[in-house]
This record gives structure tokens, C-alpha cells and sequence, in this order.
């Protein structure tokens, strides 16, 4: 149970809005889940004893529902902002004793990576809220965290959801765990891995170096491929785990903000 069901009865969007953003979730991990479970790609190891040689290639054997994952990410999304909306429009009610409160077609929940930032909003989004309340959702806010926030996550995919769908890829967000044994005839020489990012059709993944010396060379590769859903966006977002992000906002909109606004 999460703490906003035991809050009073204006708090009831908040609670359908985190209710709807668990099933899209559900929904796109089962979805992920069962194409991860089939045969959806290979890596072919091709090797070359003329140039000494080894590359691993990452290969699609199956089509990726990027845009059926990418409408489910935004779903999701949607609500989560819907639910910070609705949790301020809540406060207003409780806090003015009417519905609807004062300012009510302004009420937001701001999300702001700078202090200005926040000052610049919150007369617009805030405007009617006490002051106790204002100080609070200020505490919350991005940047009085290091790291990745979720609610900055919240913003910029809910962002991108309102004109396209949520560009989404599988990535390889750690190194591949490979290693070329040699077998027969051959000496390893060195390995240079192709670095890390959304695998597409044909990715080579590592390349192995080695020498051959003698008439029968041989070697063996070993490898381990980790990936996950991630943003396609090319910034420092795409290198999180999405479905993990996901997982991790609602209880910090129930354990971090409710509880602390509640």
C-alpha cells in the first residue's frame, strides 16, 4: 500500500494517475520481456587468419516494436507528470477548502534543474499555495540532487511524448564480456572494444588481434552480451536503464514528495 491511499479523497487522482502509470509499465516489461526471451538477434564471429583478425557482430534477427515500446514509455510517463499536476491541484483544494481553488488553470508541479529556475515558476505554477508547502516542493526539486533525477527524467520524456513518439533503443550500457582463447598456432595480441550505445543492425561489437604461428591456427571466442531499454537521444539519459528509471519514480513520487507534501 502506498501512502497516498491513505489520504483524503481529493488526493484520488493522484492515486488513479500513479494506479494507470504501474499498468503501462507492467505492460511494457512483460512486452520487453517476452521479445527478449525469443531469438531476436545472433553475434557472428568472423575471423580472418590472413589479417589476424577477429570481430564480433552484433546482428537482428527479429524486428524491434521500437514505436509500441516508445508509446508505452510515453503512457506511462503521462501519467507520472499527470500525478505531480494533480498532487498540487490536491494541496490547493485542501489547503483553500474549494474546489476548484484559487488559480486553479495554472496549477503545476515544477520541475527546475536551477534555483532561478524554480523562483522564475512558482508565482505561475504555485501561485495560492502556502508558503510551507512552496518551501517543500522547492526541496524537491533536481537540484538539490546529485545525479539523475527521476523527476528530470519526468520532464524531459513527457517533453518529447507531447510531439513524437519516445525514440527508444536496446543498448549496451557496459562493456561486452568477451575473450579470444587461442587454440592452436596462434598468440593473442590485443583487444579493442567498439565502445557502448544502441545496437543496430550489423553493430561490431569487439575485435580480437592475434598472430598466427603455424600452419593450423584456432581460436576460440567466448562471449557474454548484456543490453537494456534505453532513450535514443544521444545524451547523458540514454545511458540509463528506462525501465529501471521508470520502476524507481513512482515510490519516489509516493516516498519523497506525498509523504513530504502530504
Amino acid at each position: 500500500m502506498t501512502y497516498v491511499e491513505d489520504m483524503p479523497a481529493q488526493f484520488d487522482g493522484v492515486r488513479a494517475k500513479l494506479d494507470r502509470a504501474d499498468q503501462h509499465l507492467r505492460t511494457l516489461q512483460h512486452a520487453f520481456d517476452l521479445w527478449v526471451g525469443g531469438e531476436t538477434y545472433e553475434i557472428v564471429d568472423v575471423i580472418d587468419y590472413d589479417t589476424g583478425e577477429d570481430i564480433l557482430t552484433f546482428r537482428w534477427v527479429t524486428a524491434q516494436p521500437y514505436v509500441e515500446w516508445g508509446l508505452l514509455v510515453g503512457d506511462c510517463v503521462h501519467n507520472l507528470r499527470s500525478a505531480l499536476d494533480h498532487l498540487v491541484y490536491a494541496l490547493a483544494v485542501n489547503s483553500s477548502g474549494v474546489d476548484p481553488p484559487p488559480n486553479a488553470r495554472r496549477l503545476q508541479f515544477p520541475i527546475a534543474d536551477q534555483k532561478n529556475a524554480f523562483a522564475a515558476e512558482r508565482n505561475r505554477k504555485l501561485k495560492g499555495l502556502p508558503e510551507h508547502l512552496v518551501s517543500k516542493i522547492e526541496g524537491c526539486q533536481p537540484y538539490h540532487r546529485f545525479g539523475p533525477n527521476p523527476l528530470t527524467i519526468i520532464r524531459e520524456v513527457s517533453n518529447m511524448d507531447k510531439h513524437r513518439v519516445v525514440p527508444v533503443a536496446v543498448s549496451t550500457l557496459e562493456a561486452i564480456h568477451a575473450s579470444a582463447v587461442p587454440e592452436r598456432d596462434t598468440r593473442a595480441i590485443g583487444i579493442e572494444d567498439y565502445g557502448l550505445g544502441p545496437l543496430l543492425a550489423d553493430t561490431p561489437l569487439v575485435k580480437f588481434r592475434f598472430e598466427v604461428t603455424g600452419p593450423r591456427p584456432s581460436v576460440r571466442v567466448d562471449h557474454d552480451l548484456s543490453y537494456a531499454l534505453t532513450l535514443n537521444e544521444g545524451t547523458v539519459l540514454s545511458s540509463l536503464r528506462l525501465l529501471d528509471v521508470l520502476a524507481s519514480a513512482q515510490p519516489f513520487i509516493d516516498e519523497a514528495l506525498i509523504r513530504r507534501l502530504g
